[in-house]
């Protein structure tokens, strides 16, 4: 009984090893055909440092430059850059040679031209500014008087005439009656019908003070512009 009992455990323990080996078998050829076609990376220091080719040979890999190269690269460089300046500056030249001046309107030329004034004692008039408004020619007037006494006016005595002596119809508004000596400037103007005007290239001013006339505030050659004319 005992005998029979060994060898059944003997058989068993025989069957086992045999499909544990047959397992392994299988196990280890599926294993190696799965990473066939794979390498293992070369990691080895030593076999990287056998491969590494040599650079004992003095200058290898660095080339000299002439000098003669150099001296011309140089000169051509810096030669180009100042021809290129002064082709620049020849440009720009001619750029401002062909600009052409605009040449002044007439309004530019008669506004040159003022403030124009006249003094008489410590009494100044002055025409500070001349042009076409609408139907009538505007002059624009300032007077000052830095006396001692005041001065009266009556703008009825205002004489204004053309280039021909001809005198023209003028109507005055801002004027003061009495110029007070305290220095301050009055402003005011002198409104001139533009159909007096035909022909007319230039007028004059005469003021004087009431009742006493003894000045004479005389402004001459106030320009009328060809702008400023009445159409014929």
């Amino acid at each position: 009984m005992k005998l029979t009992t060994v060898l059944l455990t003997f058989s068993f323990l025989t069957v086992m090893l045999t499909a544990g080996s047959v397992s392994g078998y299988f196990a280890f050829n599926m294993g190696h055909k799965a990473l066939k076609g794979f390498q293992r990376p070369d990691i080895n220091p030593s076999k990287k440092l056998v491969g590494t080719p040599k650079t004992d040979q003095p200058g290898k890999g660095l080339t000299l430059v002439k000098e003669r190269d150099v001296i011309v690269r140089f000169y051509n460089h810096t030669h180009d850059t100042k021809k290129g300046k002064r082709e620049t500056e020849k440009k720009q030249e001619e750029k401002k040679d062909s600009v052409i001046e605009t040449p002044k309107t007439d309004t530019e030329d008669v506004m040159a031209k003022f403030p124009l004034k006249a003094e008489d004692g410590e009494v100044t008039m002055e025409v500070v500014t001349a042009r076409l408004e609408g139907e009538a020619f505007l002059l624009e007037l300032t007077l000052k008087n830095d006396g001692r006494k005041a001065v009266g006016f009556l703008y009825s005595f205002l004489d204004v005439r053309d280039d021909q002596d001809r005198p023209l119809s003028a109507i005055t508004e801002g004027l003061p009656k009495e110029l007070p000596a305290n220095g301050e400037v009055f402003s005011g103007k002198v409104t001139i019908p533009k159909a007096l005007l035909n022909d007319v290239k230039e007028i004059l001013l005469t003021l004087t003070d009431y009742p006493e006339q003894r000045l004479q505030l005389r402004i001459i050659k106030i320009p009328v512009t060809s702008k400023s004319k009445p159409s014929q």
